[in-house]
């Protein structure tokens, strides 16, 4: 198993911060293009799949994916997922403190987008809820088995929470790449980073998905 190695906070702002999709446009994070719930994180198209049936939380996890044994309620932050990341971290991370709500299906979500002709420029995050899908990170699981990622590596875990970083196009090239954690058996959360313009690089960009994701997991536990 390939375990991503996490930068320091401070090493994010000179690799700089992270996004959905590409520059300017997001994607459905985690919630993503195939997910029925079975997500694509940096597929280029921006809207998540319409959720399958849900499974019964006795039933998960299958497909191989790992067992959440110490679950987060999350119902709070699902509600308001701008609240994941707290202004001060998020003007850090990707240089802007307010983010954007978003709605889909399968939940909501928030976007930090920054354009501004800074160290920032061209960086964004993307955290989604799958509040309205009971797979948790078995719909990831089930989708590698169909063979619909183009690359999926387990990675250790995100403050104590299962992960996997993975995607339905390879865009690590351009800095970005996405990873779902999974809360509880039947709740994932998923996020998605793309560097600034001009700290783009393949080998980073996934420590910085898991990075930032770590920062998102710890506001989530703390409640």
């Amino acid at each position: 198993m390939r375990r991503h190695t996490l930068v320091p906070l401070l090493a994010l702002v000179t690799l700089a911060a992270c996004t959905t999709g590409e520059a300017g446009t997001p994607v459905g994070l985690s919630t993503t293009t195939t997910r029925t719930q079975d997500p694509a994180p940096g597929s280029k198209t921006s809207e998540p799949s319409t959720p399958s049936a849900p499974a019964s939380s006795t039933e998960l996890p299958t497909d191989g994916a790992p067992k959440v044994k110490n679950p987060v309620d999350v119902s709070k932050f699902a509600n308001d997922p701008c609240a994941s990341l707290p202004p001060e971290r998020a003007q850090v991370l990707v240089g802007t403190p307010t983010g954007k709500r978003t709605e889909h299906p399968t939940g909501a979500g928030c976007r930090w987008f920054n354009n501004s002709p800074d160290t920032f420029n061209g960086s964004s995050i993307d955290v989604h809820f799958f509040s309205q899908t009971s797979k948790g990170l078995t719909a990831v699981y089930r989708a590698n088995k169909r063979g619909e990622w183009a690359y999926f590596e387990p990675v250790a875990d995100i403050n104590g929470m299962p992960a996997v970083t993975y995607d339905k196009r390879d865009n690590r090239d351009i800095g970005m790449c996405g990873v779902d954690v999974g809360m509880s058996d039947t709740m994932s959360i998923g996020v998605i980073t793309q560097q600034s313009l001009s700290k783009r690089n393949r080998d980073q960009a996934c420590q910085v998905a898991v990075m930032v994701a770590a920062e998102v997991v710890k506001t989530l536990k703390a409640g």
